[in-house]
């Protein structure tokens, strides 16, 4: 038991402190980046005297003194190879690209999420008991007779679990979403931003890994050869019991689009003047 406990709050450590290093070296800095390549576009678009500034000190051009096309594409095209690179990879410029990729992660997440639930649940709805001498039964379905069912738990171990492993796992994951989708809009290389959505999962995948490392053998097998009763037990052919899960993708489509359109805070007041500057430009530079 101590060793359980002890691993559980070593991966809460874990996580929670490489979250905070997540978003001190890793998010800021790209956020710091991108600000100032779209306040280096906005000003060679609109010119200072036709912008106003955010919060964060930066300019941001007043809607109706955009430059006809061909001379904003001209003002791209006197900017540096380096400068026209950062504006034109800003992820919000390819919105369905991004979106996507968005989509993909907060699905992760939401997966993520998901489980944790199931398995509280699950474990609420289990009977109470006095103690937990009685929490254990016999397996009725193994015949080597290893196996035995988690059939009943007192107050005081749901409420333990609740709070040493739900909270905290709903807590990170959530955190965890915000950080994610703030580092990957901030992410100004269409190539990076798959790969660091693949870095962001590596820190929910640190309890498998620290469980397979560092658990000892007698756990895992106690662990292996423990069943819990599920919660409901059975559930009704009705319809919505075959779809109810597909409301996970339009919780996941709303997040996505408000973040992206209204929430996020990498670049506030985005005016979504990018995409058809940089519409030739991205034609010449990727072309293959």
């Amino acid at each position: 038991m101590i060793t359980s406990v002890v691993l559980v709050a070593l991966t809460i450590i874990i996580q929670v402190w490489l979250l905070s290093k997540v978003k001190q070296f890793v998010s800021a800095k790209a956020v710091h980046d991108i600000r100032i390549a779209y306040d280096k576009f906005e000003l060679a678009m609109y010119g200072e005297e036709n912008c106003t500034l955010t919060v964060n000190k930066k300019h941001r051009g007043i809607p109706g003194h955009f430059p006809p096309l061909a001379e904003a594409q001209k003002r791209l095209n006197s900017m540096t190879d380096s400068d026209q690179d950062d504006i034109c990879r800003i992820p919000l410029s390819q919105p369905h690209f991004f979106g996507l990729i968005l989509l993909i992660w907060t699905m992760t997440i939401l997966f993520e999420l998901r489980k944790a639930f199931s398995l509280q649940l699950t474990i609420m709805m289990l009977p109470h008991v006095p103690t937990m001498a009685k929490a254990l039964g016999a397996d009725d379905d193994d015949s080597d007779d290893l196996g035995s069912v988690i059939r009943g738990m007192t107050f005081f171990h749901k409420f333990a679990l609740g709070v040493l492993t739900f909270l905290p796992r709903v807590g990170i994951a959530g955190y965890l979403l915000w950080v994610g989708c703030r580092w990957l809009l901030a992410t100004n290389n269409f190539g990076d931003l798959i790969l660091n959505a693949v870095a962001l999962e590596f820190i929910l995948l640190i309890k498998e890994g620290l469980y397979n490392a560092l658990m000892p053998y007698r756990n895992q097998f106690d662990l292996s050869n423990t069943k819990i009763h599920p919660y409901p037990k059975e559930l009704s052919s009705a319809w919505w019991n075959f779809v109810n899960t597909v409301a996970l993708l339009f919780i996941a489509v709303f997040w996505v689009f408000m973040y992206m359109y209204h929430w996020q805070q990498v670049l506030p007041n985005y005016n979504w003047d990018v995409h058809l500057v940089c519409e030739e430009y991205i034609k010449v530079r990727y072309a293959v």
